[in-house]
Parts: structure tokens; C-alpha cells; sequence
């Protein structure tokens, strides 16, 4: 018997790297971009998959649209525009136009609230 193991001191372990490609993952060190699914694609696999499912294709899809307008905030963009129904999501995909603007308007409203101190943004602080 290992002496260290019946003191209680556990030999260390090396975390073996998890390849998150078996998961339909990507590692954050190994990131390849997906082609763009045809819409018509990606609708038919919207509507066979989970609601879980549905906001993953729907996030990366829409993750590599905004990442080309706006590359230093692109995770907090998609996640704002993620917070829009389905089918808004489905037109901005189809419209790089109003794409645009509404990456424009969440990154107005994502600086602005990075901008603003704490005492403006109308919540007080004394009864």
C-alpha cells in the first residue's frame, strides 16, 4: 500500500485534456469556424431539436454573423440579441441590413452601460 495514500495525501493527477469534439463542442484553443448553414438548413434542424438545442444552433450561427461587425464584444452582442424571439433571430440571419443595425444598437446600449456610473442608472441608493 502506498504509504502517501494511507497518510491521506493523494498522489497528484494530471487532467487529461477532454476532446470536446465528441459533444459537438469546440475547444476554446482549437476554434474553427463552421460553414453558414443555408437557412432552409438550418430551420429544419431548429425545428427537430431540443429548446436547449435551438439556442445552441441559433448562438453559433449568430455568433459568427455579429463576431464580423463586432469582434471585441462579440459573446456579450450575441448574447443580447439571443434574448429576441426565435424567428427575429431567424430575419436578422436572413437581413444583413437590420443585422447591422441591431448589432449596432446592442453595442450602443453595452457602452453605454459600461459608461454610466453606478448613480445614473436610476436606482437609488437612500430612502
Amino acid at each position: 500500500m502506498d504509504l502517501s495514500v494511507a497518510q491521506g495525501i493523494l498522489p497528484q493527477i494530471m487532467p487529461s485534456p477532454i476532446d470536446a469534439s465528441s459533444i459537438g463542442l469546440e475547444s476554446p484553443h482549437h476554434h474553427q469556424k463552421a460553414p453558414l448553414l443555408p437557412i432552409s438548413k438550418l430551420t429544419s434542424l431548429l425545428a427537430s431539436g431540443s429548446p436547449v438545442d435551438r439556442t445552441r444552433i441559433l448562438g453559433e450561427r449568430l455568433y459568427q454573423l455579429v463576431e464580423r461587425q463586432e469582434p471585441l464584444h462579440v459573446a456579450k452582442v450575441t448574447g443580447m440579441l439571443l434574448e429576441m424571439d426565435k424567428s427575429e433571430i431567424l430575419h436578422l440571419m436572413e437581413s444583413p441590413e437590420t443585422l447591422k443595425s441591431k448589432v449596432s444598437e446592442a453595442s450602443d446600449v453595452l457602452r453605454l452601460s459600461v459608461d454610466a456610473p453606478d448613480h445614473d442608472l436610476g436606482f437609488s441608493t437612500t430612502d
